[in-house]
């Protein structure tokens, strides 16, 4: 927002611009700033072009410019050609680029054909454009500041002057509204602006005005009781006006308001006002008239939130309805067909459900009685995620009042309702009623984080004014005020933040101008805060109690005030103790006396003060031999007044502390509980007993008190003496249980559900509605015990005593019944047993058909697994216990499929063992040992041979696979290099023949082959097969690039070559150096003086390289095979004649993938079965031991292999891991 002018002869800048721009090229000398000679004040010549006749636009006109320029975001409104440039500009702080421009065609304005090219860069908060020195000379423009006027060749347009007054400073007295001259961005004309907030205390009044010259007459509020300096920096928002035009005055995000529709009549009370104040309420509530609910039209939703509803999961709960009194039934359907007017509510097709009662609401301000649809939602919420949004407290409320003498509090139409559900949650509002299945559409209540969303709705609405001139608590606010006029102004804040938000208030619920008020179950008065009447009232009219749940409602009733009641523990002391232990109530005259003069108490009408906290607080405190008091007050010594009372009783530890310890702890405890109000400011500390006096200066204090002493340290304060004749402080009622229910009625708290069948539980009770009255206790199972009473029906005092003689402490009690008589069950055990912490119950849904006995369940399970073909352990567990119940069911199904043997023959092996390597051998020179196999590549067969410590190669084609050819080779490998010690080939044909055994018997030469099973011990030859493959791939290819030869015989001898002359990653030399033990390796490292001594320098050389290589070879081996072995386990010993099964390698997908065998001997890592067939133990199925009394083969009627009989004692073993 940086303001353009051109210079002054003197080189003065406009006084409110922040810098002044220079341009490249020659400035004109003469200037167009000018002084208006009535304000002294600078002013800036403009005119108004439409472009593309869309809307005015207000140019600068800037003859020390020498270009022209548009605001970007008007550039962006309008239709233009934008093209990229790149003007410098450079201005008196630094320079810049302009990287677009637009071009649109000539105004119309100017009479002339042609386009204009404006420069896009955003200079002035006010102006759209800037017209400089190129415009102006092609339209050979004149302008004349005596007449106000351009005049180009074939146009003369009105040139207009923009003031800015915004340098001037206004002052607004407090609680006032003032008339001001304010700069606008309107030229001429009628605007409207809407109601702003120019900061906390001052705004602009919302309405219709009329500029002239970019000058308006408005009107500006101020709120505070202080007066208030307003300085402008720049115009007024407005928003043009036209009498044809409709302005929106804000936005609805739900049912538009109908001005054709006739409002309806507002029912406001007023009768206790004077006509003065009626006047005005009457004047501002019509002013506001849409904000209040109008019965003929639907109700609206706020568009500030939605509400959402997380669950644990999305599994829906479906309650049955509960039945309600007939005379309900017409106001049922009313409320329905209502609210599905409203859209509140819609036609349901969601599988959730809830049931629905009906509860009568509170006299409205007219003392009509009304009534409330409430759905139970007690099962949702318990699977919904809190909302943790904090709810206030509604003492600080009360304590934030502070200093007041009008109140006002104002009640949202159905608050939850004018909040929108969100779409993804609708389906878990449902609840059937009778003739129909609804959803909500907007917020219900009864959820569990409904609150929550209020809360957080009202803090975003009404926040800024919390504590200023309005509090509120979920859907109730106060707004208080010291003044008439105040309060008027502090009202229609509340309620423009409630229009913003689209919220709606029901005006027979809502009370103006009152000077004692009821708000949050308190009465407020400008005195302080004291009990409702009408609370007191139930008290009065309390019966005598005489028995202990009695006692327990009227003290939960009574303390409610509590905090109103001095010496409340003392006072209640005969009613407390007939709580303790399990002794008879006994009204006797101690009794009767103290349940009088609680009631009496009330009557005195007893207030408290608000506190201010510009005041010193006195905090009193005394200690009895069973409690602690205290009271906080203000003012002076012997003429304070109470701002709060609090007591509480001493434990049985603090029971047995020394008076002074008492004392002291009644300080320490009273400081903490009072920390909100004292801390951080000096406040006087009273008591009774004298030695406290010196608290801070004892010598020899006992440990607890320093501890005490410590705590007090970071308060400020003073300690005094009172005689304890004249501080008669508040003891404190005894402690109660915290888990007594002490609402005004006693609250049966819902049981919590389970799905699981009540066979699962230890303690389990069932009511059945019968003709026949039977009672039954069995034991089904080990440990589980079930009573089970059947009688036509049950009343509340039976099912007491029934509960009495099943609950046991510590243990879980699962019952099954009715809703009727699961309703009393929760409601007995609410009242009797509920405070006790060992008890517990829950309520279970079904009960299931049991099988007692192992062979039954044995039989049972194998007859479901035969016929659902075998299904997996999951599946089956799954199914069965749908159906029927046993104990440690999944174990026995587990253990009887793992031993099946149908499942084991023909299902995959989805955990296969896998058994350790072993470290091989390690050879210590060249042919120590080679390893041989046939190589087939391109069509050709390849005997080929490596030496496993050099790892040299040779490759020798033979016709086809016959052992005779193979021994040839081999014979020319022996001629030409030596015998080996060891030779190791596979199980082919061609090397397991005599004639290859006695070849290599006759050359002493010790044989080994690898097993079928595991052919990982002769992977050099194979490692030896891929690396021949990569080399002659890649010269076959550079052969078939160069049109050269293919012949596989060259071809493969190239390989071999470049194979053996390469270097190994392992031994870090090439396998031919290593074999041949001569090139450049050992030449360069012996030097010989002589024959002999050259043998002897190759010989020692030759041993140290030797074993280098060894170790090289041994430390590789090591790791790799430690690696492989992370995951694979040592084979488990098998014991001779048991069952096996192996894994057939050789199938199509028909056959059985396993084979069953019956070992002979456990050699290590293969079995030797009674067939003297050797199998690996990788090859065999992991089974475990079947059970006792079921042996493998009765899972099927006949064994696969009719030559193996298994009789029931077989023991059937594999290893395991």
């Amino acid at each position: 927002n940086k303001l353009w002018a051109t210079q002054h002869r003197r080189r003065k800048t406009h006084p409110t611009l922040p810098y002044q721009l220079k341009f490249s090229g020659t400035r004109l000398r003469n200037p167009t700033g000018y002084i208006n000679p009535t304000t002294h004040a600078t002013s800036l010549p403009y005119i108004t072009l439409n472009l593309q006749q869309k809307f005015p636009l207000s140019f600068l006109i800037d003859t020390g410019s020498n270009n022209s320029f548009i605001d970007p975001e008007s550039a962006n409104q309008l239709e233009c050609t934008i093209l990229p440039t790149s003007t410098s500009i450079t201005t008196a702080l630094n320079s810049f680029k302009i990287e677009e421009k637009a071009i649109f065609p000539m105004p119309p304005e100017f009479k002339t054909e042609g386009q204009i090219t404006l420069l896009k860069f955003k200079f002035h908060s006010y102006f759209n454009g800037l017209i400089g020195m190129d415009l102006l000379s092609h339209l050979e423009a004149k302008v004349d500041l005596v007449n106000l006027q351009l005049v180009t060749s074939k146009s003369t347009l009105p040139i207009f002057l923009y003031t800015n007054q915004a340098s001037k400073i206004f002052n607004i007295p407090a609680y006032s509204k003032v008339i001001l001259p304010l700069p606008v961005k309107t030229n001429h004309g009628e605007f409207y602006c809407c109601t702003t907030q120019l900061n906390n205390e001052l705004s602009l009044s919302e309405g219709l005005y009329k500029s002239n010259n970019n000058i308006a007459n408005v009107e500006i509020s101020n709120q505070s009781d202080s007066d208030k300096l307003l300085y402008l920096e720049y115009p007024l928002e407005t928003i043009p006006y036209n009498k044809n035009d409709h302005i929106e005055l804000f936005n609805i995000s739900a049912t538009p308001l109908n001005n054709d529709t006739p409002q309806a009549p507002l029912h406001i009370l007023t009768e206790h006002l004077n006509p003065e104040e009626k006047t005005a309420l009457t004047t501002l509530c019509k002013q506001f008239r849409d904000i209040f609910y109008n019965p003929e039209t639907p109700l609206t939703f706020t568009n500030k939130i939605t509400h959402s509803i997380p669950t644990i999961d999305n599994t829906p709960i479906h309650t049955k309805s509960y039945r309600y009194p007939f005379v309900h039934k017409t106001e049922v359907k009313k409320q329905i067909e209502s609210m599905l007017d409203q859209q509140i509510i819609r036609s349901s097709h969601s599988p959730w459900s809830a049931p629905v009662w009906v509860v009568p609401k509170k006299l409205d301000g007219t003392g009509n009685r009304k009534w409330r649809l409430v759905i139970d939602y007690r099962k949702l919420n318990d699977k919904t995620i809190s909302d943790r949004y904090p709810i206030p407290n509604i003492n600080d409320i009360l304590d934030s009042i502070g200093k007041a003498k009008y109140f006002s509090t104002l009640d949202l139409t159905s608050g939850f309702h004018q909040i929108e559900m969100n779409p993804k949650d609708i389906a878990k509002t449902a609840f059937t009623v009778e003739g129909g299945h609804y959803e909500f559409t907007r917020m219900p209540f009864g959820l569990k984080n409904a609150p929550a969303t209020f809360q957080r709705v009202m803090d975003s609405v009404l926040g800024d004014l919390n504590g200023t001139i309005c509090l509120f608590y979920l859907d109730d606010i106060i707004i208080f005020s010291p003044s008439l006029q105040k309060h008027l102004l502090d009202i229609k804040m509340v309620f423009e933040k409630l229009r913003a938000a689209n919220f709606k208030l029901q005006p027979s619920k809502s009370e103006f101008l009152r000077k004692e008020i009821e708000f949050l179950g308190h009465i407020v008065t400008q005195d302080g805060v004291k009990p409702n009447p009408n609370k007191i009232s139930a008290i009065k009219k309390f019966p005598c109690p005489t028995n202990r749940r009695a006692i327990k409602s009227f003290l939960g009733l009574l303390g409610y005030y509590r905090k109103f009641i001095r010496d409340f523990a003392r006072i209640t002391k005969p009613m407390t103790k007939q709580l303790k232990g399990k002794r008879q109530v006994t009204t006797d005259k101690d009794f009767v006396d103290a349940f009088e003069q609680c009631k009496t108490l009330l009557s005195n009408d007893p207030i408290l003060i608000h506190p201010d906290f510009e005041k010193p607080f006195i905090l009193t405190t005394d200690a009895s031999n069973f409690a602690l008091g205290a009271v906080l007050s203000q003012g002076s010594l012997q003429n304070d007044r109470p701002v709060c009372f609090a007591s509480r009783t001493l434990s049985d530890t603090e029971v047995n502390y020394s008076t002074i310890e008492k004392e002291m702890l009644a300080i320490i405890w009273a400081v903490k509980y009072f920390r909100p109000y004292i801390y951080g400011v000096k406040f006087t500390i009273v008591t009774d007993h004298k030695p406290l006096i010196w608290l801070m200066n004892f010598k020899e204090p006992n440990s607890k008190i320093i501890r005490w002493r410590l705590q007090l340290m970071e308060y400020n304060f003073e300690i005094i003496h009172k005689k304890g004749s004249q501080n008669v402080i508040a003891d404190a009622l005894s402690r109660a249980d915290p888990n007594l229910n002490y609402n005004e009625t006693l609250t049966v708290k819902p049981c919590p559900t389970s799905e699981k069948p009540i066979n699962e539980f230890n303690t389990q009770l069932i009511l059945e509605i019968d003709t026949n009255t039977s009672y039954q206790t069995t034991t089904p199972f080990k440990q589980k015990i079930r009573k089970k009473y059947s009688q036509p029906c049950f009343d509340f005092d039976n099912i007491v005593k029934i509960l009495k003689g099943t609950l046991k402490p510590n243990r879980i009690c699962a019952f099954l019944a009715d809703d009727n008589n699961s309703a009393l069950i929760e409601k007995a055990f609410s009242t009797y047993f509920a405070h006790k912490k060992h008890f517990k119950i829950i309520r279970c849904k079904s009960l299931l058909h049991e099988i007692v006995g192992n062979p039954e369940q044995n039989k049972f399970i194998q007859e479901y697994h035969t016929n659902s073909n075998h299904r997996g352990i999951d599946e089956t567990f799954l199914h069965l216990k749908r159906e029927t119940y046993f104990p440690n069911m999944k174990n026995k199904i587990s253990e009887l499929i793992r031993n099946c043997e149908t499942c084991l023959k023909l299902k995959y092996d989805r955990q296969p063992q896998n058994i350790v390597f072993e470290t091989p051998e390690t050879p210590s020179k060249p042919l120590d040992i080679i390893h041989i196999d046939i190589y087939t590549i391109n069509n050709n067969f390849n005997l080929t041979i490596i030496d496993k410590f050099s790892k040299f190669a040779a490759v020798y084609p033979i016709p086809n696979r016959n052992g005779i050819n193979c021994i040839k080779a081999i014979k020319n490998f022996f001629s030409q290099f030596g015998l080996p010690k060891k030779l190791i080939h596979d199980q082919g044909v061609e090397f397991c023949n005599d004639i290859f055994r006695k070849f290599c018997s006759q050359y002493n030469i010790l044989l080994h082959v690898t097993s079928f099973q595991q052919s990982s011990s002769n992977s050099p030859v194979e490692r030896l097969h891929s690396s021949l493959t990569e080399i002659y791939r890649i010269i076959l290819d550079t052969r078939k690039k160069h049109k050269l030869p293919t012949d596989h015989e060259e071809i493969m001898s190239e390989t071999v070559i470049t194979y053996n002359n390469a270097i190994h990653s392992t031994t870090k030399h090439t396998p031919f150096e290593l074999f041949n033990g001569r090139t450049h390796l050992f030449e360069k490292t012996i030097i010989p003086n002589n024959e002999h001594d050259y043998l002897n320098k190759l010989n020692t050389f030759q041993d140290k390289l030797y074993s280098e290589i060894k170790e090289k070879l041994s430390t590789n081996t090591q790791q790799r095979i430690e690696k492989l072995n992370t995951s694979r386990v040592e084979p488990t010993t098998v014991q001779p004649n048991s069952t096996i099964f192996r894994k057939e390698n050789r199938r199509n997908k028909l056959t059985p993938r396993f084979s069953l065998h019956r070992t002979a001997k456990d050699k290590g890592k293969t079995l030797v079965t009674t067939r003297n067939q050797k199998i690996h133990k990788s090859k065999i199925r992991k089974i475990s031991k079947p059970p006792n009394d079921l042996s493998l083969s009765t899972c099927i009627p006949d064994l696969a292999m009719g030559h193996t009989n298994l009789s029931s004692s077989t023991t059937s073993i594999a290893p395991t891991s």
